[in-house]
């Protein structure tokens, strides 16, 4: 019976022992999971509005584009976790995106974004020119549609930004447009489609030499509408085309298979200059005067939810 009696103390004891440890353990446990579960809750959340043509849906190169590499830098770079609302579309010209614009979809998916780029025109610009090319432009010149698909893509850019600035607000949210480049530099360079344009001096222009005027004044437009609007552009022509225009983008090891679209290094490239000019007004954060209820650093004036302590990257919500 003694020997029992101790056996039992001794088993006790351990068993003591082992919970006391087991709950140590727990406990430790439970500790670091609340720890990684708020750190992560400390990175805030934003939404990233994409919206564009072919080029943004990254077709050819498999749908990575721009869009996806832009949205890895801005997390690594800010620490924000962010959440793509992808509105881009192949084949779309900038009525196309006008058209969208005018949508509940769209219009819910840039209000509820701190991040909203678009890119569109470029393929305004190639249906010309193949009208050109196949002498159907109209005009003595056989330039008319090039003449008109500047005015068109002024006209349609011109509503495409009172309808993004009429949702988003310049000084608190993220926009950056995009400018076009030309993939065809080369091509056009070793053409000569229209035999009767003399305007090269004692020679017929060369398709490049036709195109490239049109091709500039509508980058030059968008250029003077985000200006006046006071949103960055991104000019991807100048890393992709040259300071002067004339240059091919393929020789540079940017376009894909199809002579047309980036690949995966063209991409990344545009990423890197979108990302190059900054990620003003969303970060880094800055606390604003003013009464703020819910002391989340958004005044109560700017605050969508004041009575519920956000983010000042989504608003306060």
């Amino acid at each position: 019976m003694v020997v029992e009696y101790y056996v039992m103390v001794c088993f006790n004891r351990l068993m003591k022992v082992f919970i006391t440890r087991i709950l140590f353990i727990l406990l430790f446990l439970s500790i670091g999971l609340a720890n990684s579960v708020s750190s992560q809750n400390t990175q805030p959340k934003v939404y990233y509005t994409a919206m564009g043509d072919s080029i943004a849906a990254g077709y050819s190169n498999d749908g990575r584009s721009y869009v996806g590499f832009f949205l890895n830098n801005t997390e690594a770079d800010t620490g924000f976790d962010v959440e793509l609302i992808d509105k881009t579309r192949n084949g779309w010209e900038s009525e196309n995106l006008l058209d969208g614009l005018g949508t509940q979809s769209f219009q819910t998916s840039i209000q509820n974004s701190s991040i909203v780029t678009w890119q569109i025109g470029g393929n305004d610009f190639i249906q010309a020119r193949f009208r050109y090319l196949d002498g159907n432009c109209g005009g003595s010149d056989n330039q008319d549609c090039l003449r008109n698909v500047v005015t068109e893509v002024q006209t349609n850019w011109e509503a495409i930004f009172d309808q993004i600035l009429s949702l988003r607000q310049i000084n608190r949210h993220l926009l950056r447009v995009i400018d076009l480049y030309n993939p065809f530099v080369k091509v056009d360079r070793n053409s000569d489609s229209w035999s009767d344009n003399e305007n090269c001096g004692d020679r017929s222009c060369n398709d490049f030499e036709v195109f490239k005027p049109y091709f500039d004044q509508i980058n030059l437009q968008l250029e003077n509408l985000a200006n006046e609007h006071n949103v960055i552009l991104v000019k991807v022509s100048l890393t992709f085309n040259g300071i002067n225009g004339d240059e091919d983008p393929g020789d540079k090891g940017y376009i894909t298979f199809d002579g047309i679209h980036p690949n995966d290094t063209g991409h990344q490239v545009i990423a890197q200059l979108i990302s190059d000019s900054g990620y003003s007004p969303i970060w880094p954060p800055t606390q604003s005067d003013g009464p703020d209820s819910d002391g989340d650093g958004v005044p109560d004036d700017d605050d969508l939810c004041p009575n519920f302590a956000g983010s000042p990257q989504t608003d306060g919500c």
